[in-house]
């Protein structure tokens, strides 16, 4: 989108010295934007975007991008290794991250050997923001 707009990437965006005006607030450099130009240049873009998403659509045997589910999406994870999004993450159950429920989903189990301690520490934080919240409610 920036480069439809006519950024030439020169790193100054949070100078406000941006030489093709596009992230300046300086009136000398913004003079050189012509608006209805980069609007009829993002407006293309878009509409190039969107028409090569279907066309991906498409090529995966689908005919809506709502059909798309992670076992369409594939990574690169190694020089050797492609795995899809759903091998890498598995879908797990509805409502099994709720307290109280059983798991049999390895990964699952992964996630929560590795993250669990940070879950129970955030709930605690969690019940402790609420006792305070509802006493400071009370007075």
């Amino acid at each position: 989108m920036m480069f439809a707009l006519g950024c030439i990437q020169s790193l100054k965006c949070n100078t406000n010295k941006c030489p093709t005006g596009v992230t300046s607030q300086e009136p000398a450099l913004m003079a050189g934007l012509d608006v209805v130009d980069k609007a009829e240049r993002v407006l293309r873009y878009q509409r190039k975007t969107v028409e090569a998403a279907l066309e991906i659509t498409g090529a995966i045997g689908l005919s809506s991008p709502k059909q798309i589910e992670a076992k369409h999406i594939f990574k690169r994870v190694s020089s050797t290794k492609v795995l899809s999004y759903e091998q890498q993450y598995p879908t797990i159950e509805e409502g099994s991250l709720l307290a109280g429920r059983s798991n049999t989903s390895p990964a699952l189990q992964r996630w929560f050997e590795t993250w669990g301690l940070h879950l129970q520490t955030h709930q605690k934080w969690h019940d402790i923001h609420q006792r305070h919240s509802a006493r400071n409610r009370r007075s």
